[in-house]
């Protein structure tokens, strides 16, 4: 079996052993807040409906970052930080503007047997998976999806990217 460097700016997570977590029993293993903070933002979510992750990140226990990582580690999936990522910007022409703000999506570079890698706010929206898909012509398996925060995905012109993160 083949070993496969990360790329630079990638964080690579592998899907857990036994059972599921919650998202709060992730942030808490990682160490991204104290326990009494998310059992707080646990009920308060109970009572409100917003999710325990909003919660902490509007009260400033948790950075956006933090909660993409928490996020990604919870599902197996890898989280790429765009301020080390070297964007391709071939890939991010690939979906207009619009659908990238819709969809909090960024085309980010490619796999080497085709795939789109995908920036997600959110990963598990599959209409906006297969809308990429659908869009760009290129499959985006799910290793190739990867979490990032949302304030960091930049969702302007898709040609812009290009011209603010680094290339090969």
């Amino acid at each position: 079996m083949m070993t496969v460097e990360p790329r630079r700016g990638v964080t690579p997570y592998k899907p857990r052993e036994g059972a599921p977590v919650f998202l709060s029993d992730m942030i808490i293993e990682l160490g991204f807040a104290e326990t009494a903070h998310v059992e707080a933002a646990v009920e308060a979510a109970r009572s409100s409906g917003e999710t325990v992750g909003h919660i902490l990140v509007r009260q400033g226990a948790l950075s956006e970052d933090q909660l993409a990582r928490a996020l990604a580690a919870r599902y197996g999936l890898n989280h790429v930080d765009l301020d080390e990522f070297d964007v391709d910007p071939a890939a991010a022409n690939l979906l207009p503007p619009q659908a990238a703000q819709r969809y909090h999506a960024v085309p980010i570079g490619f796999e080497s047997d085709g795939g789109l890698v995908v920036a997600m706010a959110d990963p598990s929206d599959s209409l906006a998976l297969t809308d990429i898909a659908f869009m760009t012509g290129l499959e985006v398996p799910p290793p190739a999806r990867a979490m990032v925060g949302v304030s960091a995905l930049p969702l302007g012109a898709s040609v812009e990217i290009a011209a603010v993160v680094s290339v090969d």
